[in-house]
C-alpha cells in the first residue's frame, strides 16, 4: 500500500496516530501480563514415614524401629534397655523442610536425643506449618527373657525326673538331686543368641558344669543383652548313716 501525504501536517498526524496505537498496544500487553496469576505455592506438610534404622544406629540397635504415625503424633516402641539419647531418624515427607526447635533436620543424618520432648515441624512451600510430637514407649524386649529353664530326664539320663528351674528377675534357682553336676539344660527364649562365657548354647544339647553359679547372656534381635545367674543347690540322693556312741 502506497501512502500519499498532501503536506507535512498530514505526515505528523499519521506518525502521531501510529505512535498512539503502539503505546496502546504496549499498555494492553502489560495489563495482560500483570493479570496472569503467579503459580500458587504448595501447602503440603506431612511426614509419611519415620524410622530409626539399625544401619544408622548400629552402636545401640540391630533391628529397625518403625514409628507409628497417627494425626499429629509419632510413637516409637523401643525396648527399655536401648540408649535413646543419641539416635538418627530417617523420614519421608512432603513439604519444604523439617525443623526440631530451630535446627533443620536431614533424614538419615541429624542426631537427636529422644529422651527429650521432641517436636518435628514440617514447613510447607507456602510457609504454613504442622507439628508432629514424638512419643517413645519403653517396652519389654521379649528377646531378653527366659520363658522357661529346666533339666529334663530325656537329655540327662542321670536324673530321676524333670526339674523346672524358678526364674526370678535375673536369677534362676532350683534344687536338683544328682551326683553329676555337668548337665544339659532345656530352655525357651526369643533371644537370637544364648551364651555362656562367649560360647553359644543350644537348648537340649549343650553341656554345662553347674558346680558353681553360671552366667547366661541373652542377646535380642535389637542387640540388647541381659545376664542371668543360674544358681543350683544339690542333693546326692545317697543314704545318710549316723553313728551313735
Amino acid at each position: 500500500m502506497v501512502l500519499i501525504f498532501k503536506n507535512s501536517e498530514h505526515i505528523r498526524q499519521y506518525l502521531m496516530n501510529r505512535f498512539k496505537s503502539l503505546i496502546t498496544f504496549l499498555l494492553l500487553m502489560c495489563f495482560v501480563v500483570s493479570c496472569e496469576k503467579e503459580p500458587s505455592l504448595s501447602n503440603a506438610k506431612e511426614i509419611k514415614e519415620f524410622v530409626i534404622e539399625a544401619s544408622l544406629n548400629n552402636d545401640v540397635l540391630k533391628k529397625d524401629i518403625e514409628g507409628v504415625i497417627e494425626r499429629n503424633g509419632i510413637t516409637l516402641y523401643i525396648p527399655k534397655e536401648i540408649d535413646i539419647t543419641s539416635l538418627i531418624a530417617s523420614f519421608n515427607y512432603s513439604g519444604k523442610e523439617i525443623i526440631v526447635g530451630s535446627q533443620q533436620q536431614a533424614s538419615a543424618v541429624t542426631i537427636n536425643n529422644f529422651s527429650e520432648d521432641l517436636i518435628y515441624t514440617v514447613i510447607a512451600e507456602d510457609g504454613s506449618q504442622f507439628n508432629y510430637h514424638i512419643k517413645v514407649e519403653a517396652v519389654e524386649d521379649m528377646g531378653l527373657l527366659f520363658k522357661s529353664f529346666s533339666f529334663n530326664e530325656e537329655s540327662n539320663s542321670i536324673l530321676d525326673k524333670d526339674y523346672q528351674i524358678e526364674i526370678n528377675e535375673n536369677e534362676l534357682t532350683g534344687k536338683i538331686k544328682s551326683n553329676n553336676k555337668i548337665l544339659i539344660p532345656t530352655f525357651e527364649t526369643e533371644a537370637i543368641t544364648v551364651s555362656v562365657n562367649g560360647e553359644i548354647q543350644e537348648s537340649g544339647k549343650t553341656e554345662v558344669d553347674f558346680t558353681n553359679p553360671v552366667v547366661y547372656t541373652l542377646t535380642s534381635e535389637y542387640g540388647s543383652q541381659k545376664e542371668y545367674i543360674v544358681n543350683l543347690t544339690w542333693t546326692t540322693g545317697l543314704p545318710h548313716f549316723y553313728i551313735v556312741t
